[in-house]
């Protein structure tokens, strides 16, 4: 009886364990957040709408993430656009090899000249896989670039029918724009 009661107490810790963990509340949105570098609705083509934002747990940082569709039932027809701002520029120097995660061995640099930061101390990578997606040939791209104490991270996939390259260009230019301004 005493084995019974202890696995039964037991089983009731690791479901209480489990539920604590699944029931983790992020922080509440910082009311000082500058959310004018964000991706917003007018950065993009016409049609597109926002799917949502959060505020991820980034070590060392308050980020911030969004992310609009053309085609919100389309779940990869998308971009996502993140922000991490660090307390300093070092906390970011030191940081940026993690985000340098989200790259694969696989991809492959975009062409030297399709986009650069305006400021030239900015480091940046720019990369994209070619993919097939319900036997769609689609080319996804990855763009991190540290700025000063921020680090940005956008991710979008390439048709050609809902958002080209040159459009994507344009988006990133506006991004990187409010990032410059910011200080």
């Amino acid at each position: 009886m005493k084995m019974k009661m202890k696995l039964i107490s037991i089983g009731i810790w690791l479901a209480f364990g489990m539920v604590a963990v699944g029931c983790n509340v992020s922080p509440p949105p910082p009311k000082d957040f500058p959310y004018t570098l964000m991706l917003s609705q007018q950065d993009l083509p016409p049609g597109w709408v926002r799917l949502g934002g959060s505020f991820p747990e980034v070590e060392g940082a308050v980020a911030h993430l969004v992310a609009y569709s053309p085609e919100p039932d389309v779940s990869w027809k998308a971009i996502s656009h993140r922000i991490a701002i660090y307390p300093d520029e070092a906390a970011a120097i030191r940081a940026y090899p993690t985000w340098e995660e989200w790259f694969t061995p696989a991809m492959q640099a975009v062409e030297p000249g399709t986009f650069r930061p305006l400021s030239s101390s900015d480091e940046y990578r720019f990369e994209y896989l070619d993919v097939n997606i319900n036997g769609q040939p689609v080319r996804s791209f990855t763009y991190l670039q540290r700025h000063k104490n921020m680090i940005m991270l956008v991710l979008v996939n390439v048709d050609n029918d809902y958002i080209t390259l040159e459009e994507f260009i344009q988006v990133l230019e506006k991004l990187d724009a409010k990032l410059q301004t910011s200080e």
